[in-house]
């Protein structure tokens, strides 16, 4: 078998080097980039209660956005309002919830749910604008001026 330059075959060794040393670069920049660039917040990296106190702190900053939040329900108020996150301790934060619609029927207290919807402020005339089912005057009046987040879609998880 003829080797060398006349051989139709011929590949020059240093094309060899060439494409080995770019195939490592480009390994080593995946792996930098994978480790090294931030990540989206997620239910893993980023607690809910912690974003539900950020919620709290900061409303202003939140109001007409939409969160997704992962947290305990603390209290079942109506069929269509009930308080997520966690009522006592260090870390205390919750947040009220409004399912519109109604459905689904609001779930029982301790029950870990994802909640995502548009974080408003409560009052009278946002509660009768987004909630055609109607909501519990006492709620409104219980919770009003304070941030509230008017679900779109809420999952039971088991924890």
């Amino acid at each position: 078998m003829a080797t060398g330059q006349g051989n139709p075959n011929y590949v020059p060794t240093w094309i060899y080097w060439v494409l080995g040393g770019a195939l490592t670069v480009m390994f080593f920049l995946m792996l930098y980039l994978t480790v090294n660039v931030p990540q989206p917040n997620t239910f893993f990296n980023n607690p809910s209660s912690q974003q539900i106190s950020n919620i709290e702190t900061n409303p202003d900053q939140y109001i007409g956005r939409t969160v997704t939040i992962q947290a305990p329900v603390a209290e079942r108020l109506t069929s269509n309002a009930y308080v997520i996150g966690e009522a006592s301790g260090p870390n205390s934060a919750t947040i009220l919830v409004i399912t519109p619609d109604g459905k689904p029927t609001a779930p029982v207290r301790g029950q870990n749910v994802v909640v995502t919807g548009v974080v408003r402020r409560m009052d009278l005339t946002t509660a009768q604008q987004y909630v055609p089912a109607g909501i519990d005057p006492a709620v409104v009046a219980q919770y009003s001026g304070q941030p509230a987040i008017f679900a779109t879609s809420v999952k039971v998880v088991k924890p």
